[in-house]
């Protein structure tokens, strides 16, 4: 009977030490914090109005497709070793990619495309390049 009574009154004060709506109302209220606040800052109106919705970057879940006649490409690396960039070229190709070397007095450029537009040659670039931790330049056909 006396770890039922030990049970029993254990219970008592649990509830009663719960029920007091006082405890812990200044820390769930913030008034520890001694007024301070946190400044959030936001872009101006007018900022926001300067930038319309023509000039947006599509989101990355939108597709991106490749077009054979299109004026852009994406480069994805510059090489001293000609080898190397047609091996890279090589493994991207068996991805899927529409990759190709374009050689340069810098080295062996390693390009993917063509696109449509620069739009879409951006947003290939940006995705590809978060994906590989890469860097990208987006240039027209017309320079190679």
């Amino acid at each position: 009977m006396s770890v039922l009574r030990w049970i029993a009154v254990a219970a008592v004060l649990g509830y009663l030490g719960c029920s007091d709506p006082g405890i812990d109302r200044e820390d769930e209220l913030g008034a520890e914090d001694g007024g301070r606040f946190e400044l959030v800052v936001l872009d101006s109106v007018a900022k926001q109005a300067e930038t319309s919705a023509d000039h947006s970057p599509a989101p990355a879940t939108v597709a991106v497709f490749f077009d054979p006649d299109g004026p852009f490409t994406v480069q994805v690396g510059v090489y001293g070793d000609t080898g190397h960039a047609r091996g890279l070229v090589r493994d991207l190709k068996a991805q899927g990619y529409p990759a190709y070397v374009a050689a340069s007095d810098e080295g062996a450029r390693v390009r993917i495309g063509y696109f449509g537009s620069r739009d879409d040659a951006e947003r290939f670039g940006r995705i590809f390049a978060a994906d590989r931790d890469v860097e990208y330049w987006v240039d027209r056909r017309a320079n190679e």
